[in-house]
C-alpha cells in the first residue's frame, strides 16, 4: 500500500467547469506538487483529463515520474464504449491500475453493466492492467459489488470512496465493510457534518479531524491483503480568495499524507 495524491486533492488548483484558477495546475505540475508533498504514487483523474492529452505528452510525462521516482495511476470518467483508447492511455504511462467512474444511466442495470466488464476483461489480461470501478453516484455499493461477482474476474475490483456512497444514504462504515473485499484502490477524505436551516450540510475537513474512522477505514483494507494505493482527497468548499483556497488545498494535502504516514 503506497501513499499518494488523487489530482481531485487539488479540485481548484486545476479549475472547474465553472472556475478557472489564474494559473491552472497542469498534468507536469500536479506530479511535481505531489513529489514534493512527499506522495510516493499519484492518480491523475478526469480532472487533467490524460485521456485527452497527445501520446507525446504522455510519454514525457511517463518519463517526467520515472525520474521523480513516482508512480502514476490514471482514472476516467465513463468511456465504456472507447475502452480501448483509455487502455492505450494508461499504458503510455505505464499505469497499472485504471479507476473508472460510471455514472451514464445506461450502465445502470447491474447485468448489462457486468456483461460490459466481463467483454472488455479480456482487453485487461492482455494489457496486464486492473480496473477499479469506483463507488460513485450511479450505484449502491450493493449493487456494484452484485456487478463485480457476476464478473468474477481478478482484474475487475472496486476504487473504495467511503464517503461517494453517501449520496444513495449509505454509511461511511457500511461502504467500507461492503467494500473493503474488492478493493484494488482507494480514495480517502474526511468530513464534518453540520446543521443548516432545516437539514444538514456535509462539509469537507482534513484527514483525521472529522467523521472518518481513519483506523477502521485502514484496517478493513489492510485485512484482505490487496495491498491498494490509497490517493488523498478532499472536498473543499471554495474560499473567498483563490490564494487562499489553493493554500488551503496544498495544506490539506501536506497534512493528509503526514496523517497518513503515522498511521500506516
Amino acid at each position: 500500500m503506497k501513499i499518494g495524491v488523487g489530482s481531485y486533492a487539488y479540485r481548484w488548483s486545476v479549475g472547474t467547469s465553472d472556475f478557472v484558477p489564474t494559473h491552472p495546475l497542469t498534468l507536469e505540475d500536479f506530479v511535481r506538487k505531489s513529489k514534493q508533498a512527499g506522495a510516493d504514487v499519484i492518480q491523475i483523474c478526469d480532472n487533467l483529463a490524460p485521456e485527452k492529452q497527445d501520446k507525446d505528452r504522455l510519454i514525457k510525462l511517463e518519463q517526467l515520474s520515472k525520474d521523480l521516482d513516482i508512480m502514476l495511476e490514471v482514472g476516467f470518467k465513463g468511456g465504456l464504449n472507447h475502452f480501448s483508447h483509455l487502455l492505450s492511455v494508461a499504458s503510455l504511462l505505464d499505469s497499472k491500475l485504471v479507476r473508472l467512474v460510471v455514472d451514464d444511466p445506461e450502465w445502470k442495470p447491474v447485468n448489462k453493466f457486468a456483461d460490459k466488464l466481463s467483454e472488455i476483461a479480456p482487453d485487461l489480461h492482455a494489457a496486464n492492467i486492473m480496473l477499479a470501478i469506483e463507488n460513485h453516484f450511479l450505484h449502491t455499493p450493493q449493487e456494484l459489488i452484485a456487478v463485480i461477482e457476476k464478473v468474477n474476474d481478478p482484474f475487475v475490483r472496486v476504487c473504495l470512496d467511503p464517503f461517494n456512497s453517501i449520496s444513495q444514504l449509505v454509511s461511511p462504515k457500511t461502504t467500507i465493510d461492503l467494500m473493503a473485499p474488492y478493493a484494488i484502490s482507494v480514495h480517502v477524505k474526511d468530513v464534518v457534518v453540520k446543521r443548516y436551516n432545516t437539514g444538514f450540510y456535509i462539509q469537507g475537513c482534513p484527514l483525521g479531524q472529522g467523521l472518518l474512522d481513519v483506523n477502521h477505514f485502514i484496517n478493513s483494507i489492510k485485512k484482505y491483503n490487496l495491498s491498494p494505493n490509497i490517493f488523498i482527497e478532499g472536498w473543499l468548499d471554495r474560499l473567498d480568495s483563490e490564494y487562499e483556497t489553493i493554500k488551503k488545498e496544498q495544506e490539506w494535502v501536506l497534512q493528509g499524507i503526514e496523517y497518513l504516514r503515522r498511521i500506516i
